[in-house]
């Protein structure tokens, strides 16, 4: 028998060993190298991703503001200052949108810090407390402000994509308001009675308030602080869980109207009424 005739049956066996080979297998004539192989494979799909997150973050970033709590009044008279948190841009007009972090207590000042550094106080034109949003309002003057783009509901109803797709959180943080990246999959939709979907995406307070996009950098939705049903008191804990919840764009641009109108949307009660 020669080297360049060994049955099939022989070479099939070297060929199912081959990948638990540490370096490349010789059969005959053929060479297989299937852990290189598959390792440069991965190398260029990390790549790609990396350069996809970095141009989508690049796109959006001049929308995502950083926003300070300022003098927080606490329940035993101390004042304290809040933990920063982020907002985007709604409109030329100085609309920003933020999570209810913003307006957890009573406060003596908001900042909100622009791409460029400018900083500028911000007042709060309503809430939608059923959802953790607060719109808040600036006076941009002469600064020119680049929105993020809120789609039409129907046509984020018909473009969503599905579970497991790759998703980029994006913030703002600090004095310099340097930007903030955390990716993840989309977990679930329908989230918290239909008003949220899930991320798998590592967040801290100050992402609440920033964008959830997928890889064509389409924005899923604004990040707020919550937790699944019976799942602890207070809307924080689990932040860095793994576990992020984002309030859907087509949800927001149906809510938008009314919030700009400084028309506070309430928490709904479900109740009954006993008749006699």
């Amino acid at each position: 028998m020669t080297r360049h005739s060994l049955p099939l049956s022989f070479m099939l066996s070297w060929l199912l060993l081959c990948p638990c080979v540490v370096g490349p297998c010789v059969v005959g004539p053929f060479m297989i190298n299937s852990a290189t192989a598959q390792d440069t494979s991965s190398l260029q799909y990390q790549n790609a991703l990396a350069e996809r997150v970095r141009g989508v973050t690049d796109e959006v970033l001049p929308s995502v503001v950083g926003i300070e709590v300022i003098g927080v009044l606490q329940s035993d008279g101390e004042v304290r200052q809040d933990a920063p948190t982020s907002g985007i841009i709604i409109d030329g007009d100085g609309h920003i949108l933020a999570s209810s972090w913003v307006t957890r207590g009573p406060s003596a000042s908001i900042i909100v810090s622009l791409d460029s550094g400018e900083r500028f106080p911000a007042r709060v034109v309503a809430e939608d407390e059923h959802r953790e949003l607060v719109l808040l309002k600036i006076d941009p003057k002469n600064v020119r402000l680049q929105p993020i783009t809120i789609p039409d509901p129907e046509a984020v109803s018909d473009s969503y994509p599905a579970i497991g797709s790759t998703t980029v959180a994006v913030a703002r943080y600090g004095e310099k308001n340097v930007p903030m990246v955390s990716t993840g999959v989309l977990s679930a939709v329908d989230r918290l009675d239909g008003t949220a979907v899930q991320s798998d995406v590592r967040i801290s307070p100050v992402f609440y308030g920033g964008p959830l996009l997928d890889l064509r950098g389409n924005v899923l939705g604004v990040l707020i602080p919550a937790v699944g049903e019976n799942g602890a008191d207070d809307p924080t804990e689990w932040y860095d869980s793994g576990i992020a919840f984002a309030v859907p764009t087509d949800v927001i641009a149906k809510k938008l109207p009314r919030l700009r109108d400084g028309e506070n949307i309430p928490s709904g009660l479900l109740g009954m009424v006993v008749g006699g």
